[in-house]
């Protein structure tokens, strides 16, 4: 075969050959890819993190109310108990889900958790 013709089929070769390989910029633009993908996971993790570190921040608070309505710590909170507040009384009786009188912590968590929340 001629010189040339060798020299015209590696060129060739070559050319599709680097038309095949990945650029630099197509490299450094995946590696950003990469970085922006784990970025995002890593925000929303901590989302996840505030999420259920907010949730039990709710629950702690609520708890804490029903405990303070709560006088004589029964564990539930009678009539009487819930005239300390105005929101409570008014919705004592459809809250009161077994119509003891009382509502227990699970009968008042169910009346303070917004519907949003409940799963």
């Amino acid at each position: 075969m001629n010189k040339n013709v060798i020299l015209t089929l590696l060129a060739a070769l070559m050319l599709t050959c680097a038309a095949c390989a990945p650029t630099q910029e197509q490299g450094v633009a995946k590696e950003q890819n990469v970085a922006e993908e784990q970025n995002v996971a890593e925000e929303q993790n901590v989302a996840e993190e505030q999420g259920v570190a907010e949730e039990q921040g709710v629950a702690e608070e609520r708890n804490a109310i029903f405990e303070a309505l709560d006088v004589d710590q029964n564990s539930t909170i009678s009539k009487e108990e819930a005239g300390a507040s105005d929101a409570l009384q008014l919705s004592f009786e459809s809250a009161d889900a077994n119509q003891d009188g009382n509502l227990d912590a699970a009968e008042y968590a169910a009346i303070m958790t917004p519907a949003a929340e409940v799963k």
